[in-house]
């Protein structure tokens, strides 16, 4: 498999940020910086969410800001990260010299090798570009057409050493497969909102299945090693027992589509307010949000690796292909491991 590895800001934007803290960087050396490809390829992936203005102004500013005072949600949470970074410079100078020596060709062939054990047999992977950067928003990591992005400030914080982020690693490569080869085969045109909020669900839900060999409720680990690997712990266990609620809205908006209450707009706002919200219960909006997951990662590993756990890897992805059968299977699974309650 060809692949390239990426990292030639990561260096440059360490350098100048160590002229900020001096006073000495200008908007024109960070907007020559922001120029190359890789960051480009990141103001694309946050189009619409953050533009290389609002980072510009972000940087030049950084010291005399405070969380609460940034509007952009992005940077908000970002902030503490980017502060941190800054903070400590010659940590993360040492420690990428010595990460980045560490990501072979072996290692990425290894974690490629991951990830394809969770997803169809002879699939052919598109050539993919892992990139490093000293990331701009919130994501840790991303995929972004051919392009798997990875911040190093925030990898550096969540991941203690290299094992561990080999599971964001080979979670990337998963979507990176997910995207360009199963989902590009469906006519997203075609498909009822029932079909497409079903399909909401299986991206992160099988990428934390097959990679961080999660645990969830109804869901159960595939490896006998460590389990929900590179996932936040606290996050992981707020949303597993917010099981009984997530599944109990999880059927009401399924009743409410099937029902014809719910049309695609309602399907999205669903989607957008519930299920990809990173606030807890006691949040409000504006806050800086606890959960670094949201609920399609823990509900999506239940109700689709419960279907691979009861019918294996063909069935699973035949109904990924056919989303109209996922009722049907669904309920047969729950019916296989004693959870008639759930049904749809």
């Amino acid at each position: 498999m060809n692949f390239k590895i990426r990292y030639s800001t990561v260096l440059p934007m360490i350098n100048l940020c160590e002229k900020l803290k001096n006073g000495q960087a200008t908007r024109d050396e960070f907007k020559q910086l922001l120029d190359h490809e890789d960051y480009q390829a990141e103001f694309e992936r946050y189009k619409g969410r953050l533009n290389e203005d609002e980072f510009l102004n972000y940087i030049m500013n950084i010291f005399n800001l405070e969380e609460k005072d940034i509007a952009n949600m992005d940077l908000k949470a970002h902030h503490k990260y980017f502060i941190y970074f800054l903070d400590n410079i010659d940590f993360y100078k040492n420690k990428f010299n010595e990460f980045i020596n560490k990501i072979t060709p072996e290692f990425v062939e290894c974690q490629v090798n991951v990830a394809l054990k969770g997803l169809p047999d002879n699939l052919d992977l598109p050539e993919p570009n892992y990139i490093f950067t000293i990331g701009i928003g919130r994501s840790n990591g991303y995929v972004h057409k051919n392009n798997l992005v990875f911040d190093i400030i925030q990898t550096f914080t969540f991941f203690n050493n290299l094992d561990d982020f080999c599971s964001m690693f080979a979670h990337e490569t998963h979507h990176l497969a997910m995207y360009n080869c199963i989902y590009s085969d469906i006519d997203e045109s075609t498909l009822t909102p029932e079909e497409y909020f079903y399909l909401s669900f299986s991206s992160e839900g099988l990428a934390v299945k097959f990679c961080n060999n999660a645990e969830g409720v109804l869901s159960k680990a595939i490896y006998d090693s460590a389990k929900n690997i590179g996932l936040d712990k606290f996050t992981w266990k707020y949303l597993n027992n917010d099981f009984p609620d997530t599944m109990k809205h999880f059927r009401s908006t399924v009743k409410n589509i099937q029902s014809g209450a719910y049309n695609m707009d309602d399907v999205e706002k669903d989607l957008s307010d519930y299920w990809t919200n990173f606030y807890t219960k006691d949040q409000k909006k504006g806050e800086v949000p606890k959960l670094l997951h949201f609920r399609c990662y823990t509900f999506g590993n239940d109700i689709w690796g419960m279907i691979y756990d009861c019918f294996g890897k063909e069935a699973l992805y035949d109904t990924i292909k056919h989303p109209n059968k996922f009722p049907k299977i669904y309920n047969k699974s729950l019916e296989k491991i004693g959870h008639p309650e759930y049904k749809i």
